[in-house]
């Protein structure tokens, strides 16, 4: 037969066993928290930043406004300057912005024709350029 010390021993044994396996096992657990949490971050952060964070490629953009009229349009696609035009309230193209060695404004008439040009060019001087209805250049400005 064992002896009382032996079996003592023995139980000692046993629970120090059990001891570390629950300290392992409350590490493991720790452990797979974390990386579940870290998990749970990382989809929610994916989830959000589209939400912050839109990147739209395009080449032509078309703003209407609540009745449905194109108000602005943004245009890549027609030449390699990318430019913004502008439309009045009956539609019309107005005011065009666009990148020409510089920053150019024009001014359009009913027509749709350019009857005033403002540059800021990269030095930082500005041009003011005016023409009459048969597109002739009758004052400009620097």
């Amino acid at each position: 037969m064992m002896s009382q010390q032996n079996q003592n021993e023995g139980v000692q044994t046993l629970l120090n066993r059990v001891e570390s396996l629950e300290k392992e096992n409350r590490r493991i657990k720790k452990i797979g928290m974390g990386l579940l949490g870290a998990s749970v971050c990382l989809g929610l952060l994916s989830a959000v930043t589209p939400m912050l964070c839109k990147t739209v490629w395009a080449e032509r953009l078309v703003l209407r406004n609540a009745s449905g009229r194109d108000v602005m349009t943004m245009d890549a696609y027609s030449s390699d300057r990318p430019t913004i035009t502008m439309r009045d309230d009956s539609g019309r193209s107005a005011v065009r912005l666009s990148w020409q060695e510089g920053v150019l404004m024009d001014f359009l008439d009913k027509k749709g024709v350019t009857n005033t040009s403002v540059k800021v060019h990269n030095d930082g001087r500005t041009t003011v350029a005016r023409r009459n209805e048969e597109g002739q250049l009758v004052s400009m400005a620097k």
